[in-house]
């Protein structure tokens, strides 16, 4: 997996496809992981990284729903959660 800047993603995306997104629910929010398929076929996965070079974690699902879709123009996506205290 590559950790890869928001800018440096829009790059990516605007050559290549995304393949699918994989939105992960931990303890301290939830990701999203992105599966581009890069012109040789490969298929590398990334996660998206703050300004501050830490990994990229929203407290409301909400906003990271809104962010692919309008941004990134996703449709479907698979969720899995981790074992969360209830």
């Amino acid at each position: 997996m590559h950790l890869i800047t928001q800018s440096d993603l829009d790059l990516l995306v605007d050559h290549l496809k995304i393949e699918r997104v994989h939105v992960i629910a931990e303890l301290a929010g939830w990701y999203a992981l992105f599966y581009i398929k890069h012109y040789t076929g490969n298929i590398e996965v990334y996660r998206l990284l703050t300004q501050r070079n830490q990994p990229r974690i929203w407290k409301d699902i909400r906003a990271l729903l809104r962010l692919l879709k309008r941004h990134y123009g996703v449709k479907g996506m698979s969720v899995t959660t981790t074992d969360m205290p209830v």
